[in-house]
């Protein structure tokens, strides 16, 4: 909740600079505002690994769903007890199916909410907040630029 609240403030910052003409600025800020986007995002997986839990899943099923006219993805569902409740959460999908139905695998939890999940040793995961991170430092180094015009 509180990242939202930061994250709309930031962009309201970003308008009012855009507004008055600071485009160097505003690129500088809202790329800062992506970095920072990304940044919290890594602590946050990385904090579920260091400090979560770790126990073996069980993929249930695997679905395959259409994204698109010609394109699919295929989702696992996975399946685990944690103090004698099972939890079955969806991962992410692939474009080719990644893992098969009865697949075990090491899988960490947030203590504090179970079903906040992570397959261990999948890196997919990170892709995203990479490409966060490396807009934001595009489109503030666009800015700097911009200001040495």
């Amino acid at each position: 909740m509180k990242v939202r609240i930061v994250l709309t403030i930031a962009l309201i910052i970003a308008a009012v600079l855009y507004i008055l003409g600071q485009e160097a600025l505003f690129f500088i800020f809202i790329g800062l505002a992506i970095m920072g986007a990304g940044g919290y995002a890594l602590i946050v997986k990385r904090s579920l690994f260091k400090d979560g839990v770790r126990v073996h899943a069980t993929i249930l099923k695997v679905e395959r769903k259409r994204l698109r006219n010609d394109v699919w993805t295929h989702i696992p569902t996975l399946g685990y007890t944690v103090d004698g409740h099972t939890y079955e959460i969806e991962h992410h999908g692939s474009a080719k199916p990644k893992y098969k139905e009865g697949d075990t695998m090491e899988v960490v939890y947030s203590q504090s909410d179970p079903e906040r999940v992570r397959i261990v040793g999948d890196n997919f995961q990170y892709i995203g907040t990479a490409i966060f991170i490396f807009i934001g430092a595009l489109l503030s180094g666009f800015g700097i630029w911009v200001l040495t015009l």
